[in-house]
């Protein structure tokens, strides 16, 4: 029969090879990485130009200058899993005039496509609606948007913009520190496009007027310098700073009609209420200490156990008073 000292090491052996299998496999049912929750509640980003200059309808026309809000709605759909998930976006953009809403409407979209929750990168193409009676579209998606990887590196990601329909990088500015957070900023520039080259839109080409009575055709351009503000625990996107523009030109580039001059930063209240929900996401700090206590505490248990088991339990009865013998 087995003596109580070496059974209790046997006890002490098999705890030890349970907690070390706990803190290995506890990484595939509690995610570590900081991958985007399920749950956020505060989604959208307010962007406010007080003195924009737009159009008051989508082509040429006459330009009013008014603040001009633009948000971003992000909503997360199923389905989603533990890897990915589908993300609906609905940019808009409006004055803030005594119109009616429909009046006051300069641009709409909403995109859906599915992303993966730790790098914010689309896993497919997306599909866009930009206008009510139009079908949806199907767009290529590249680069990351609503989210960047989670602690994003201080270098140049892809990032989509919604306009230009396609990905442009974004390169590491800076890093600043707004409500108690660690912000990483990139910096977006996308050089005047003629949007014409790059997908058909009823809006993008025009007709202008020549010197001798004829006509010449023309294309809308594009340009953006964007500021991205990036929480460098969570990658999620808090505040954007940009400044867009586009303008109705010949095929040359030469500006003949503007458009829109849109000059924008995130409103106090929405990155506030972004930044701190950042902060009440789990970075995974706290996972991976208990997965290393396991780990640390399970090993000694097993030295210990392995020791006990294999010296007949004597080091864990320990020795008697010197006078003594050992009973056998």
């Amino acid at each position: 029969m087995l003596a109580k000292s070496r059974i209790f090491s046997v006890l002490i052996l098999g705890l030890g090879a349970a907690l070390v299998t706990w803190g290995l496999v506890s990484p595939y049912f509690f995610h570590d990485d900081g991958r985007l929750p399920l749950t956020l509640q505060d989604t959208t980003l307010t962007v406010r130009d007080e003195n924009a200059r737009t159009t008051l309808n989508p082509g040429p026309g006459e330009i009013v200058q008014a603040a001009v809000i633009r948000q971003h709605h992000v909503e997360l759909l199923d389905p989603a899993d533990a890897e990915t998930v589908t993300v609906r976006i609905g940019s808009t953009m409006m004055r803030e005039a005594n119109e009616d809403d429909i009046e006051r409407l300069v641009d709409a979209s909403v995109w859906s496509f599915v992303m993966d929750r730790t790098t914010g990168e689309a896993v497919g193409p997306a599909t866009m609606t930009s206008q009510l009676g139009i079908p949806p579209t199907q767009v290529p998606m590249t680069g990351l948007w609503a989210k960047f990887p989670s602690d994003p590196a201080k270098t140049t990601y892809e990032v989509f913009d919604a306009t230009l329909r396609g990905g442009a990088p974004a390169v590491y500015k800076d890093t600043v520190e707004r409500g108690g957070r660690q912000l990483n900023v990139y910096r977006q520039t996308i050089e005047p496009t003629n949007l014409a080259t790059r997908y058909a839109d009823m809006f993008n080409t025009t007709t202008f007027e020549t010197a001798d009575g004829g006509t010449e055709p023309g294309y809308l351009f594009y340009s953006a310098d964007r500021d991205w503000y990036v929480d460098t625990e969570t990658g999620l996107v808090v505040d954007i700073h940009e400044n867009l523009e586009t303008y109705y030109g010949t095929r040359d580039g030469e500006r003949r009609e503007q458009v829109l001059v849109f000059q924008g930063a995130g409103t106090d209240e929405s990155v506030d209420r972004l930044i701190a929900q950042a902060e009440r996401i789990p970075d995974g700090s706290g996972q991976r200490t208990i997965t290393t206590v396991l780990l640390v505490l399970g090993t000694l248990l097993l030295l210990v156990g392995l020791i006990g088991a294999l010296s007949g339990g004597r080091i864990l009865r320990g020795r008697r008073s010197s006078g003594a013998t050992e009973n056998l």
